[in-house]
Parts: C-alpha cells; structure tokens; sequence
C-alpha cells in the first residue's frame, strides 16, 4: 500500500493524517511538511492521525530525534499522535518515549481521537476561558 499523507491548518491546529507503510524517507517528509505548515500558520499544535501498515522497527524509532531536528520540530510543538492500527501501537509508543526522554518534543501517544484532540486543545481551551472573564 502506498503512504498518504495530507497536512492541513484547521485554525486551532495543525491536522496531519497519515496512512500506509512507514519509512525514515516518509517520515521526514512528514515533520518537514508538519514544521513548514506550522510555521506558516503560527499554530504549534499537530494532532496526527494515522494507520500504519508497516511501522517502522524499533531500532529505527530512534531515528525521529535526528528527524525532527533535521524538521525543526522542538519542544514548542504540542503533538497529539492517534495510532489507529493496534499491531503499530507498541513501536509508535517506543518513538514516544525515545522524544520524551531526550526532550525533543511535546508528544503524547492516543488511539483515540477525541481523548488526543481534548488533550491538544484542552490547555488552549481554559486559556480562551481565563481572558474571556
């Protein structure tokens, strides 16, 4: 099957949905396209969307750290990543930790949509409360 990839600004975020076989080549493609459309829009929050066919290894995992520095992906950036497939959940929670760990970014591993995005969006969302009082 062949990777799908759509990144797009939904005004209180960045979408990125990504469907198919992961690969070092397609993940820098990925943040890269992420960093730029985030940049663009100001917007630093990404909720992801996926359903991986084939994930990447884990050795390959640590690969993200030189990927998202090489995407210019940085702890200002709060990602919400969905793995819809199961069978990629354990090796997408692996690259989790290895980003966590090493302080590369603000991610956070959901198979859900809804619990991500509240996630995402939850901090911003008693911030527009606070200023509205």
């Amino acid at each position: 099957m062949k990777s799908v990839l759509a990144v797009t600004f939904e005004g209180s975020h960045v979408r990125v949905q990504s469907d198919g076989e992961k690969s070092y080549p397609f993940a820098l493609k990925l943040w890269t396209e992420v960093g730029r459309v985030c940049r663009e829009n100001h917007c630093f929050r990404v909720l992801g969307i996926a359903k991986t066919t084939l994930p990447v290894s884990t050795l390959e995992g640590f690969d993200h750290i030189e990927i998202f520095a090489a995407a210019g992906i940085t702890p200002e950036f709060r990602i919400a990543w969905v793995e819809l497939n199961p069978d990629a959940f354990v090796t997408t929670r692996f690259i989790e930790t290895v980003l966590l760990n090493r302080g590369v970014a603000n991610v956070r591993l959901f198979s859900q949509v809804e619990p991500a995005k509240e996630w995402l969006l939850g901090s911003q969302r008693a911030e527009e409360a606070i200023s509205s009082r």
